[in-house]
């Protein structure tokens, strides 16, 4: 019989609790990619006819730890934005890991926590690099987008201090209300005040651009949520991605751009090459929209399976 490891969303929670350690593990994951980039293709996107705000994404890697633990794995995560209604979360994620000297799987674990901490730290490591290589830091933080995601950015931007006075805007002012009562911040229910603010967070669940106006030289933006810009306004900016063949696509911010320019000069480097210091950035405003890679996944996946002291052991096949 073969054992496979259960570890659920609590534990899950437990072992990512390390903020270090999971900024370290994007870092050296983002390391990995660019040396090789073909052991992550592209993300796959299951849509429905019926369902159009609703979709199920599949992202795929492989990664070897720095103890040379080897897996690869799939995370299959859910975003159905309707949940929010009725007091769910949005999104939802589970990550299946397969030993590579056998190919089994070897451990399913409750990936929402996973998600929403590589996401974080991903952004938080590329702000935090345009700051340093600035010398300087924003003397303000909007937040657009009052949700899950969001907030764990905002605690690893802290963590690497870059904290200032915060501006939330919401769709939802209720939600707005709930998450700056929470982690006592600012309110603002204006969309323009928070785009004022020197670093921009986009954590939305928006489908199509709604933001036309340019930012100002020496803004911020972490473009997380990847669909809220107008072509125009990245292509009056410097544009920092992940990966330029998996962002370019699913009609993000920057497709949309690329299509109507022919072309992807606008692109100034990859949050890898930025990380390691080989991006030149002017005093123009910068767009960080990272699409997400399913080795940062994997890579946290392997880091909460080796810090879950007692998970649920099953026999399986």
């Amino acid at each position: 019989m073969n054992a496979v490891s259960i570890v659920n969303q609590s534990q899950t929670s437990h072992a990512l609790q390390n903020k270090n350690s999971v900024l370290e593990l994007v870092a050296a994951a983002y390391k990995a990619h660019r040396v090789n980039p073909e052991q992550t293709p592209r993300s796959h996107f299951l849509r429905f006819a019926d369902r159009p705000a609703d979709r199920i994404i599949a992202l795929l890697s492989r990664f070897t730890n720095s103890t040379g633990r080897d897996y690869a794995g799939v995370k299959w995560v859910s975003s159905f934005p309707a949940n929010l209604e009725s007091g769910r979360p949005r999104a939802f994620a589970s990550i299946v890991l397969n030993d590579m000297q056998t190919g089994y799987p070897v451990a399913f674990i409750a990936a929402s926590p996973i998600n929403a901490a590589r996401t974080a730290a991903s952004a938080a490591l590329a702000a935090d690099s345009i700051y340093r290589n600035r010398g300087n830091g924003p003397g303000s933080i909007g937040l657009i987008g009052a949700g899950y995601i969001g907030v764990s950015i905002l605690d690893y931007l802290h963590h690497l201090g870059l904290s200032a006075p915060v501006a939330v805007h919401d769709n939802d002012p209720v939600r707005a209300a709930e998450l700056t009562h929470s982690i006592g911040v600012t309110q603002t229910l204006g969309l323009e005040q928070a785009l004022d603010s020197d670093l921009v967070v986009f954590a939305t669940t928006a489908q199509a651009p709604f933001v036309s106006r340019p930012f100002r030289d020496g803004q911020v933006v972490l473009h997380v949520s990847l669909r809220d810009l107008e072509p125009s306004v990245l292509l009056d900016a410097q544009n920092i991605v992940d990966d330029a063949e998996h962002a370019v696509r699913e009609g993000t911010s920057l497709q949309l751009a690329s299509s109507e320019v022919g072309h992807l000069d606008f692109i100034n480097g990859t949050i890898p090459e930025l990380l390691a210091g080989e991006v030149s950035l002017d005093d123009r405003p910068v767009i960080v929209s990272p699409f997400g890679l399913g080795i940062l996944d994997i890579a946290a996946a392997v880091h909460v399976l080796d810090n879950t002291a007692h998970p649920a052991i099953v026999e399986f096949f």
